[in-house]
C-alpha cells in the first residue's frame, strides 16, 4: 500500500513538471560559427535585417548566418543597444564600458578606467569596475544603464547623461552575470549557483532576494526553493511569466515559470515526455529569444538555433521609440518584424483561433532630437554687422558651408535642408551650422573619439583658418578673429512645441 502511495506521488511530479513546467522544441540546428566565445547575442537594430550582433572574447560582430561582418577586433562581452545606432559595450577584462557609434566606428568612454580595476562611485574618472558584464537599460529610465560588476559582486549603474557610478545593491550577488527583466523588477544569475530578483519601492530604494537556487550546486528541476543549478550564466525572457537560464555547468537549458514558482527541463532531442533537459553536448553561456526561436551561444564559438516549440502562447503589450530621425520604427514582434509609424497598433499572436491572443503595440516619438553643429562666434558690432548686404552674409555662409563639408569628410554631412542660424547680440555675433548626424535625446555630449577628430581637422586645415577669419578684422567693423566649436544643437521633433534649455524639454 506504501508502495503504491509512493508511486502514485512520483508520477504525479513527474506528470506536473513534463506537462506545465517544460518546453520542447522540434528543431535543433546550428546557425553560425564564430571564432571566439559567444557572451552576448541581440538582433542587430542597426542592419535591420534579422541579423545578430555578436560580442565574443576575440571580436564584436555582425552575422546573418551566412557570413560576418566585424565591427571590433578585440574582446567586447556585454552590450546593450541604445537605439539602432548607439551600442553601450563592456570591455570586462580592461574594467570599463564605452558607447559605440555604428555610424561613423566611434567609440567613448563612458564608465570605468579602461586598464584599471577598483571600486568606486562617482563621476567618468572616478567610478570603478571590476569585470563589468552584462548591461541592460533600467526599464523604469531609459537614460540608466544597470550593470553586473562581476568581482565586485555587485550591481551597478551609470547615468549616461552625467556618466555617474553608483551601486544599486551589493547583497544576494556573488559573481553576477547575465540580466534580464521581470516587468519593473530585474533578474540576474550568479555564477555561484542561483538566481537573484531585484526590486524597486515607491522612493526608489533597491533591494533583492535569492529567489531560485542556491550556493548548493548540482542539477535539480522543481520549486525554487529545492532547484539546483550549476554556474548559471544568462536569462533571457520568453514572455511575461517564463525565462529561459543557460545552465552552463550542467549544459542545460532551463525554463523558469515565475507565475508558478517553478523551474523546468527544455527538451530538443524528441525527449517525450520531457522530464529532464537535453544535453545540449558543449558550454552554453548565452540565449537569445527572437519570435520564440531560441538561439545559444556556445564557449566553442558555436551558435545553435532551437525552433518549433510548444510553449502556450501568452501576450503582452509592447512599447518602443523611435531614434532621432526616424519616421518609421522597424519592430520585432512575437512572430514576425514590423515597420510602423508612430500610433497604436493592435496585434494578433497564434494561428489557431483557441490559442491565439491580442496585444496592443505603441510607437512613439521622441520629443528632443540633437544634431551635431558647427558653431563660430565673432566679436562684430553689431551696428556694422546690420550695414553688410544680405545677399554678401549668405554668400559668406554659403561658402562656410563647403568648408565644413571638408572638415566633417565622411564623418558628417551638412544639412541641406537647414539655413544656417545668425544672432548679434553686445557686439557678439554667432553663427551655427547644422549636420545630418542625428543623436538620441539620452545623449547630452559629443562622442569624445568624433569630437576630438573634428577639432583635429578644423585646427589643422585651411577651412577652419578661414572660418576664422570670414569677417576681417579691422578697426571699421571692430572684428576680431573667430572662435569655431562643435556642438550639439538640441530641438523639438513636434515643430509647434519650443525647446526649453534649462529643463532639457519641448513646451
Amino acid at each position: 500500500m506504501k508502495i503504491t502511495w509512493l508511486l502514485t506521488i512520483l508520477l504525479a511530479c513527474c506528470i506536473l513538471v513534463t506537462s506545465k513546467y517544460s518546453i520542447s522544441y522540434q528543431n535543433f540546428d546550428q546557425f553560425f560559427q564564430t571564432t571566439g566565445e559567444v557572451h552576448h547575442l541581440e538582433l542587430d537594430r542597426y542592419r535591420n535585417d534579422g541579423s545578430l550582433l555578436v560580442s565574443t572574447n576575440i571580436n564584436f560582430l555582425t552575422i546573418d548566418g551566412t557570413t560576418a561582418a566585424i565591427i571590433i577586433p578585440r574582446p567586447v562581452h556585454g552590450f546593450t543597444q541604445v537605439n539602432a545606432t548607439h551600442v553601450v559595450i563592456t570591455e570586462s577584462s580592461r574594467h570599463c564600458i564605452k558607447m559605440l557609434n555604428r555610424n561613423n566606428g566611434a567609440e567613448e568612454l563612458i564608465a570605468g578606467t579602461c586598464g584599471t580595476a577598483g571600486y568606486a562611485e562617482g563621476g567618468l574618472g572616478v567610478g570603478q569596475f571590476y569585470y563589468p558584464y552584462g548591461v541592460k537599460l533600467d526599464n523604469r529610465n531609459s537614460g540608466i544603464l544597470l550593470v553586473t560588476d562581476e568581482l565586485n559582486h555587485a550591481l551597478r549603474s551609470v547615468n549616461l547623461n552625467t556618466q555617474e557610478v553608483s551601486t544599486v545593491i551589493e547583497s544576494d550577488s556573488m559573481n553576477p552575470l547575465g540580466l534580464s527583466w521581470f516587468d519593473q523588477q530585474l533578474l540576474f544569475t550568479n555564477t555561484q549557483g542561483y538566481i537573484s530578483l531585484v526590486s524597486w519601492s515607491a522612493d526608489g530604494t533597491a533591494s533583492s532576494k535569492v529567489l531560485a537556487g542556491s550556493i548548493m550546486e548540482n542539477d535539480v528541476l522543481g520549486n525554487f526553493n529545492t532547484v539546483k543549478f550549476r554556474y548559471p550564466f544568462d536569462i533571457e525572457r520568453i514572455d511575461r511569466k517564463r525565462q529561459i537560464i543557460a545552465d552552463t555547468g550542467n549544459r542545460k537549458l532551463k525554463l523558469m515559470d515565475l507565475d508558478k514558482k517553478m523551474v523546468g527541463p527544455v527538451c530538443f532531442r524528441g525527449e517525450n515526455p520531457c522530464r529532464e533537459s537535453s544535453d545540449l553536448l558543449e558550454t552554453p553561456l548565452s540565449i537569445l529569444n527572437v519570435g520564440g526561436d531560441i538561439y545559444i551561444g556556445m564557449m566553442s564559438g558555436k551558435i545553435f538555433k532551437l525552433s518549433g516549440n510548444d510553449l502556450p502562447t501568452t501576450c503582452e503589450n509592447m512599447m518602443d521609440f523611435m531614434s532621432a530621425g526616424q519616421t518609421s520604427l522597424s519592430v520585432e514582434l512575437l512572430q514576425s518584424s514590423l515597420s510602423a509609424d508612430e500610433g497604436v497598433y493592435k496585434m494578433v499572436y497564434g494561428n489557431k483561433a483557441a490559442e491565439s491572443c491580442t496585444y496592443h503595440l505603441v510607437v512613439k516619438k521622441p520629443m528632443v532630437v540633437r544634431r551635431l553643429a558647427f558653431k563660430v562666434e565673432y566679436q562684430i558690432s553689431c551696428i556694422i554687422m546690420k550695414e553688410y548686404a544680405e545677399w554678401a552674409v549668405r554668400l559668406l555662409l554659403s561658402k562656410a558651408k563647403n568648408l565644413l563639408q571638408e572638415v566633417c569628410s565622411y564623418d558628417c554631412k551638412m544639412s541641406s535642408t537647414s539655413e544656417p542660424s545668425l544672432d548679434c547680440t553686445n557686439d557678439l555675433l554667432t553663427i551655427s551650422w547644422l549636420t545630418n548626424e542625428l543623436y538620441p535625446s539620452t545623449i547630452l555630449e559629443l562622442p569624445a573619439v568624433l569630437r576630438d577628430e573634428l577639432k583635429r581637422r578644423l585646427n589643422q586645415s585651411e577651412a577652419g583658418r578661414n572660418l576664422k577669419a570670414m569677417f576681417p578684422a579691422d578697426n571699421k567693423t571692430g572684428a576680431k578673429e573667430g572662435t569655431v566649436s562643435i556642438v550639439f544643437h538640441s530641438s523639438c521633433t513636434d515643430n509647434s512645441q519650443t525647446y526649453i534649455p534649462e529643463t532639457d524639454t519641448c513646451a
